[in-house]
């Protein structure tokens, strides 16, 4: 008679036990007010688009003691909360009768842990418009890759984006319309693509050999240094360069960005030079970089897109990165190998 109680009781507590997981693999995300309030703003309404891909979630974070994945999905849509957050951040009595479009581009948060240390992380691209007469003048775009490091983490990520929101809110709200060109409503969904006709390497022009050091020069394809380079095997195996006494030298591994060499980019990581190609009108390449560990199911689709993911920052994996057009930061695509 005990063995079928024990067997009931078994799955009962199985029962709740998922249940209680299950609750667990989503959590809620609060924004908040302004913690500041900007006098003689510009604007005084604000209204916000979401032009991610996946307008759900905001990423990933780890719960319990256990540290479960769970997404984080806001329960008060997002850009009603940002919307919030823009009003409480002006004083109606002096702000200026002005419409400010926010667009959301990118938000997701990860987390990893590692030992008794744990890593937050938030990619945040979020772009202003001013609207004038459903002409939209672009204000300036927040990329902000943030991080964090503490035995809690989950609240100190949340609280270090929101302090960066803090800070830029009192320049976005005092900056007007200039001369730029006007996009329209449709025209916001594909900024990006207006953004790379902009960017020199994205916009058709010639690869300049050279020694790249930020990706700044490399984007507009203006070498810092003039170098020279061995090959073994097809592969860079030493790079020289050319001092202000033209003398030639040995580059020794300082960190830069990227090298042309014989009108052939290569992007430079801590194991070495891979080769970018060009995807459409994108920038990738494959290489041996940081781990983002064994991902499970919920954090797999979602996790490669941000920066410094990584469950064992020491391990190296091949995957396809693809370089990003604003601030050249690397995008983990998917897992690879040396022959893509």
């Amino acid at each position: 008679m005990r063995r079928p109680i024990r067997f009931l009781l078994f799955i009962i507590g199985s029962v709740f036990s998922c249940y209680a997981e299950a609750q667990e693999r989503s959590v809620d995300y609060v924004l908040g007010n302004a913690d500041r309030v900007i006098e003689n703003s510009q604007y005084n309404l604000f209204s916000v688009i979401d032009t991610r891909d996946d307008t759900t979630q905001l990423g990933f974070t780890l719960t319990g003691a256990f540290n479960r994945l769970a997404l984080v999905v806001p329960e008060t849509d997002i850009k009603q909360q940002l919307s919030e957050f823009f009003s409480s951040a002006v004083n109606p009595s002096n702000a200026a009768k002005g419409e400010l479009i926010v667009q959301i581009r990118e938000w997701q948060f990860s987390e990893s842990s590692k030992r008794t240390t744990e890593f937050g992380f938030c990619n945040l691209r979020l772009s202003f418009y001013a609207n004038k007469t459903d002409n939209y003048f672009l204000l300036g775009t927040l990329t902000k890759r943030v991080s964090v490091s503490k035995m809690d983490v989950s609240k100190a990520i949340k609280e270090a984006v929101k302090e960066q929101l803090n800070i830029y809110v009192g320049t976005i709200l005092k900056a007007t319309a200039g001369f730029g060109i006007p996009y329209s409503y449709n025209q916001l969904k594909k900024i990006e693509q207006y953004e790379k006709d902009e960017v020199p390497i994205y916009s058709g022009a010639e690869w300049v050999d050279g020694l790249y050091l930020n990706f700044n020069s490399f984007k507009t394809q203006k070498p810092d240094l003039k170098i020279e380079v061995r090959l073994l095997d097809e592969k860079i195996s030493k790079v020289n360069f050319y001092d202000k006494q033209g003398r030639l030298r040995k580059w020794s591994g300082k960190p830069h960005y990227a090298i042309v060499y014989d009108g052939k980019p290569f992007i430079y990581t801590e194991t070495g030079y891979y080769p970018i190609k060009r995807v459409d009108r994108d920038f990738q390449f494959a290489g041996l970089m940081p781990s983002v560990g064994n991902a499970s199911s919920i954090s797999f689709g979602i996790m490669f897109g941000l920066v410094g993911v990584f469950i064992t920052p020491t391990a190296r994996e091949w995957y396809l990165v693809e370089i990003d057009h604003l601030d050249g930061n690397f995008n983990y695509k998917r897992y690879a190998n040396h022959q893509d």
